[in-house]
């Protein structure tokens, strides 16, 4: 008889207790995805690895710690680091995969597929890194250069990278020049370097820190030089941004009040001063406290 009101208790107790071992097991709800457009940019960042998928707490630069603190403001999200080239980010920016990036400068073209959030950093224009003796169509003592007058002449190797936005003016002269002036090179700064250090090139369009690392790591290098570009904008800036979607205006609003907490601006500052030759630091303040 204990046997058979067992067997009668026994299937309404599993009733009861299957759904609760189910709702112990049943895994959280799946995060919204930010997947962050990220590719190297020494010094301002320095990914590890080869892959397409990156381990954004091994990279380094300025730029790593920025993305490291976003994610831990933002947990209400997965946080995924793709290592993808300039021109092809453009590609999966106009997709709706919630991909952001706070590495871009903001372009009219690039407004038709991202909107822009805060100022993260401002910098000086790209120069041109030149040897600084024997370069053709430069004089040893020059310190600035007409880009368009250079180009024209039609002897002058140009290095370029492939979708970086220089500023209106030089990609306007860019897309004049003809391809026998400009080469251009894959997302990599250091193979263009590479290239001018064994003359491929005459000359490569960089940022004043691109070539102080350059030569930071590469010490047996020639020594280089840096002008400025004549008729350039007195600095470029860099912006938080999303794909233009509704997932990206949402991963936008809160990826906003995260670099405002964060102080973002404030410390990419403080590295350029840290970084910067003592001869720019002066203009840098100045260019750092000038309204947007």
């Amino acid at each position: 008889m204990k046997c058979s009101l067992f067997s009668f208790i026994l299937p309404f107790f599993g009733m009861w207790l299957s759904p609760q071992i189910a709702g112990a097991i049943e895994p959280p709800p799946q995060k919204p995805a930010i997947q962050w457009i990220v590719n190297d940019f020494p010094p301002f960042l320095v990914l590890s690895g080869e892959g397409m998928m990156v381990d954004i707490s091994k990279a380094k630069g300025p730029f790593a710690s920025i993305y490291q603190e976003i994610e831990r403001a933002l947990p209400a999200y997965s946080h995924r680091f793709v290592r993808v080239s300039f021109s092809r980010a453009e590609k999966l920016f106009s997709g709706q995969g919630g991909y952001c990036t706070v590495l871009l400068q903001r372009t009219k073209e690039r407004e038709k597929f991202l909107i822009f959030g805060d100022e993260l950093a401002r910098a000086f224009p790209v120069g041109l890194v030149v040897h600084a003796k024997d370069t053709p169509g430069i004089r040893d003592e020059q310190k600035d250069v007409d880009l368009k007058e250079l180009l024209a002449s039609g002897k002058f190797r140009l290095g370029v990278i492939q979708s970086r936005a220089y500023t209106q003016q030089i990609d306007d002269i860019l897309s004049h020049s003809g391809h026998a002036t400009k080469i251009v090179g894959d997302s990599a700064m250091g193979n263009l370097f590479l290239m001018l250090e064994k003359k491929r090139v005459n000359g490569v369009l960089a940022y004043a820190l691109e070539k102080t690392d350059y030569e930071r790591n590469n010490i047996a290098v020639p020594p280089l030089k840096f002008l400025k570009v004549k008729n350039m904008p007195n600095h470029i800036s860099v912006w938080a941004s999303c794909e233009k979607s509704l997932r990206g205006e949402q991963i936008l609003k809160d990826l906003t009040r995260a670099v405002r907490e964060k102080n973002v601006k404030g410390k990419i500052y403080k590295y350029f001063m840290q970084e910067l030759p003592p001869d720019m630091k002066k203009g840098y303040r100045a260019l750092y406290d000038t309204p947007p």
